[in-house]
């Protein structure tokens, strides 16, 4: 029997594509509805990221466990700061939910390269200068999350 996912997608690579687009537009669609919703009510969030959190609250498999600090469904912990943008917290959430997917050594360079170049066409005036400082704080909360596990 063929997997229609694989037939819908086909190669390793689309399917990244697919995933990351997927997650980036519902991210970017619910953080936007938030946003439309408060300003017509004459409300505001006080940082940007306030947004992304409220829209990352309904996406399946996240809980909130603290103020702007989530757990995945594998225990990895998301902290979001207040300086991230919709972007940031949407690219995040894809590392984290391919993270979980992910068997034997998480995600590779070569898949890496494909979600980055996928990223970076939906969000095209997103500085790459960024990119660096993101891709550290995502490295950094597996490793403290790992620590954490592995310390139990």
């Amino acid at each position: 029997m063929i997997n229609f996912f694989n037939l819908l997608f086909g190669s390793p690579e689309k399917k990244l594509r697919a995933f990351t687009n997927g997650i980036c537009k519902a991210m970017v669609f619910s953080s936007t509805t938030l946003e439309t919703y408060y300003k017509g009510k004459g409300l505001s969030m006080k940082y940007h990221s306030d947004y992304a959190v409220q829209a990352l609250i309904s996406r399946p498999g996240w809980t909130e466990v603290d103020q702007n600090e989530f757990v995945y469904k594998n225990n990895k912990k998301l902290r979001i700061k207040n300086t991230y943008s919709v972007a940031d917290v949407s690219l995040l959430v894809v590392l984290f939910e391919l993270e979980e997917k992910a068997q034997n050594g998480g995600v590779q360079n070569e898949s890496m390269e494909i979600i980055l170049d996928e990223f970076l066409n939906l969000f095209k005036n997103y500085p790459r200068s960024n990119l660096k400082n993101l891709l550290k704080d995502w490295r950094e909360a597996l490793f403290i999350n790992t620590s954490v596990v592995k310390g139990n």
